[in-house]
């Protein structure tokens, strides 16, 4: 069992189901600033040996691949109406989960996307097929910071199929983490949008269009940590959480503190 999933009896308790609700899209909060944007219209880049994708907000985050056994070579840039997308590998055959190919983007000076007590929100589109899914394993699509960390903020595509925004913070991680997700699968094949804020005392998900939320104990949180912006997965160990699906537009914005946050 992975290392993430031994961590699910606690997490079970900050499950909040993603109700219908007011469309949210992926349009910036007011006074957000777009830290992060990779929309992959310029393709895999050769970044002195290694692949690469830009970041097209101009802030020179671009990520970098990570690989293990030949994953980054599985790599594909996919065609779409409005440019390209990023596709990850396809599910692992191997008998042996140490031979499996594995590959991350990783953006790794990242320390001005620690947002403290700022308004933040990440999101993407993405495309997963439920033959993408592996029944033992979640799959980390975007993140920074791991389940381990004081704070982390990702988006993970559950072993069932549902999507889930995950928000971890506290001192030592001792605060119940909370976790919104879609109602049902999402692994149809077609395109899906999500969205994952925190405003103030709130945090909240949109998945094309149906929302939920659930209030920040308190009403404050720090969600810093040390660690790099990744797609893709948690690393390039034999158990990371490989994303399986394709990714498009993916972005990270901040904005100011708010007062329900001071």
């Amino acid at each position: 069992m992975h290392a993430a999933m031994r961590s699910i009896p606690r997490l079970v308790a900050g499950i909040v189901a993603l109700s219908i609700g007011t469309a949210c899209g992926s349009v910036e909060s007011a006074g957000s600033v777009d830290l992060v944007r990779y929309d992959f219209d310029d393709g895999l880049r050769d970044d002195g040996g290694a692949l690469s994708v830009a970041d097209a907000s101009g802030n020179r985050h671009d990520a970098v691949a990570r690989a293990q056994n030949g994953g980054d070579g599985l790599l594909e840039m996919v065609a779409r109406a409005d440019g390209q997308a990023l596709s990850f590998p396809a599910p692992c055959e191997e008998s042996d989960p140490a031979a499996c190919p594995r590959v991350i983007m990783e953006a790794a000076d990242t320390s001005d996307l620690n947002p403290a007590q700022a308004d933040f929100a990440l999101g993407f589109d993405f495309l997963v097929d439920s033959a993408d899914l592996d029944p033992d394993s979640d799959q980390n699509a975007m993140q920074k910071g791991n389940f381990d960390d004081p704070a982390q903020w990702k988006i993970e595509i559950g072993a069932e199929g549902r999507v889930r925004c995950v928000f971890r913070f506290g001192p030592d991680n001792l605060v119940e983490p909370i976790i919104l997700q879609s109602e049902g699968a999402v692994t149809d094949g077609a395109w899906h949008t999500v969205r994952c804020e925190r405003a103030g005392g709130q945090l909240s998900m949109a998945i094309d269009g149906a929302t939920s939320s659930a209030d920040i104990p308190g009403g404050a949180a720090d969600f810093s940590n040390d660690r790099p912006l990744i797609m893709g997965g948690r690393d390039i160990g034999v158990q990371n959480d490989q994303f399986h699906g394709t990714i498009d537009d993916a972005y990270f914005e901040m904005g100011p503190v708010s007062e329900a946050a001071e």
